[in-house]
């Protein structure tokens, strides 16, 4: 599987190319969109080595999985916080658009969970009626991936609260965002839930800040052409102290805090590499369109050919070509139904919207 990320690898450094003087460029949709498009690969090389046993010529892959820990998801938590706070400053009433948003993710994703139960009564999978139905929510799973769709659903719920609480207080959103972050994390601690479904999800209400002064580091930005060079340079370094620190560190609540700091920084290194490099291609461009149903559909050609396919190579290849195949149906059939359900007198209209369950560029993963 090592030739599978040096594959991966060079898919997400194709096209590279320096940025000219389109600074705002680095947080528009289609740069986080190719952003995410990387990260999402990696997603799957991860569930995918979940189904497998690792073998010799798979330590480089095994070891930089788990370097990356839960980084990975860093950006696609602040690119929704950014994406958020873009659209809630230029756009009218979008705070009360949260409620909607929430109601077609969780449509979306209550689909999904539909599917993988279908496949688990063929497979012969057995799970509770409890476990089904908190599943629908993405408390539990039936096979699926479910913390991060549970934790955007949280967020657009804090968002939404924050957002009617502060009215135009946009900074004040921001604090008590993070305020529900906070809770969010003690709440999933106690409830004794994985660390890794709650140790990233500060990168949201950071992403709500970026977004909030964004024209003010844009101008800065532009100030002189060497300050792309150091926001770089100074991202490398605080990440890398907080690398160190965060694995020196054993006490529980401490580790937290840099673990939370450390999935930050790793996601402004990428910020601040699109301020100098615009970063994608076709490939990227395409998953980047596909990240949720990606995300989603993965696991279900890995449950079903797991015990089927021996060679993990042909293994993969099949799970990876279904998937592609399968995620613009899965895409299409959630337009016709938000059209049927959200806007059924104006289909026309959202036809443009209903590429994805949450636009601008919020990003769901």
């Amino acid at each position: 599987m090592n030739i599978v990320l040096l594959l991966v690898l060079i898919i997400s450094i194709w096209g590279i190319r320096l940025r000219k003087d389109d600074i705002e460029g680095h947080m528009s949709p289609k740069q986080t969109a190719a952003i995410n498009g990387i990260f999402v690969m990696f997603v799957f090389l991860r569930h995918f080595g979940q189904n497998i046993d690792f073998g010799e010529y798979d330590k480089i892959l095994r070891m930089v999985d788990n370097r990356l820990g839960q980084m990975l998801v860093s950006t696609f938590l602040f690119y929704s916080g950014y994406g958020i706070m873009y659209s809630i400053i230029n756009k009218n009433n979008y705070i009360k658009s949260l409620p909607q948003r929430f109601l077609k993710l969780l449509i979306q994703f209550d689909i999904a969970v539909l599917l993988f139960l279908t496949v688990d009564l063929i497979l012969g999978y057995d799970y509770s009626i409890k476990t089904i139905l908190l599943a629908f929510i993405g408390w539990t799973s039936i096979g699926n991936s479910n913390w991060y769709i549970f934790a955007m659903l949280c967020l657009y719920l804090i968002t939404f609260i924050s957002g009617i609480i502060c009215k135009k207080n946009h900074f004040l959103l921001i604090v008590l965002v993070t305020i529900g972050c906070a809770a969010y994390i003690v709440l999933l601690h106690m409830a004794g839930k994985p660390q890794y479904c709650y140790d990233t999800i500060l990168c949201f209400p950071v992403g709500l800040l970026y977004g909030l002064y964004i024209k003010g580091i844009n101008i800065f930005l532009r100030s002189k052409k060497i300050i792309p060079a150091i926001y770089i340079l100074i991202s490398l370094m605080i990440f890398a102290g907080l690398y160190i620190c965060e694995k020196k560190l054993t006490a529980q609540m401490p580790h937290l805090a840099l673990l939370e700091l450390k999935n930050i920084s790793f996601a402004i290194i990428f910020v601040a590499l699109t301020t100098l490099l615009v970063i994608g291609n076709r490939v990227l461009n395409w998953l980047g369109k596909y990240v949720f149903e990606i995300y989603i559909l993965q696991r279900i050609p890995m449950m079903v050919f797991k015990n089927v396919i021996t060679n993990k190579y042909i293994y993969f290849t099949i799970c990876l070509i279904l998937t592609i195949i399968v995620s613009p149906l899965l895409k299409m059939l959630l337009s016709l139904i938000y059209k049927r359900i959200f806007n059924p007198r104006n289909n026309s209209n959202l036809t443009a919207k209903a590429n994805s369950p949450i636009t601008d560029n919020t990003q769901i993963l």
